[in-house]
This record gives C-alpha cells, structure tokens and sequence, in this order.
C-alpha cells in the first residue's frame, strides 16, 4: 500500500502522506489506498474524528474479519475514489450507529478504540 496514510500520528502542522494514483484505478490494492488516502485528507482537512472512523473501517477491511458489507467493499468493482466510497461507507456507519447518549458510552473515539 506505499505510504499512503503512513503519517497517521503527523505532528500538527506536517502534510499527512499520501499515495498518489489515478482516481480510476479499480481494484483490492486500488480500496485499501482509497481509505488510506481518505485518512490523510481528513487529518489534513481538519476531521480528524471521520479520520478515525475511515482508518478503524480500513482496519477492519484488513482484518480476517468477514460480512456482507465488508465482502462488498472487498469486491468493489467501481473505482473507490472516484465513487468516493471510503466517505460512503463511514457515513452509512455514522447514520446506522444507534442515537444519544449511550450510542458512544464507553467508546475511547480519541484512540479510535470502541468500547
């Protein structure tokens, strides 16, 4: 996956890293670099919380872990960035997570560990 994302604890100030490739670009490779990517754009642009929520999506894509939602994301047969699929995915996430108070309870989003 090169550098992309490698910078995921940059210093204040410092430009994340980021893989650079035609936004077209289709594949498994092509899914783990779009979330990657979209990790160093929202440190950069200032979202660190969606930040933690695509990388924890990335780890989880990563992982052995298996579902339907993740098959589909393993599978994608569009071009992830250009379908801008990791902000997809991390905003579905955000509207099926469960509403008030104790939606979070126990979650530890600064280290981007639920609880």
């Amino acid at each position: 996956m090169g550098n992309a994302g490698a910078n995921a604890g940059a210093n204040a100030g410092e430009r994340p890293a980021y893989e650079f490739v035609d936004m077209n670009t289709r594949g498994a490779d092509a899914v783990a670099i779009a979330f990657a990517n979209q990790v160093a754009y929202c440190e950069h642009g200032g979202a660190p919380l969606t930040a933690r929520v695509v990388a924890g999506i990335a780890a989880v894509l990563a992982s052995d872990q298996q579902g339907e939602l993740l098959a589909r994301i393993r599978a994608w047969d569009g071009a992830p960035l250009a379908d801008a699929l990791p902000l997809r995915v991390a905003g579905g996430a955000a509207r099926a997570a469960p509403v008030g108070r104790g939606a979070c309870a126990g979650a530890d989003l600064s280290r981007g560990r639920g609880g």
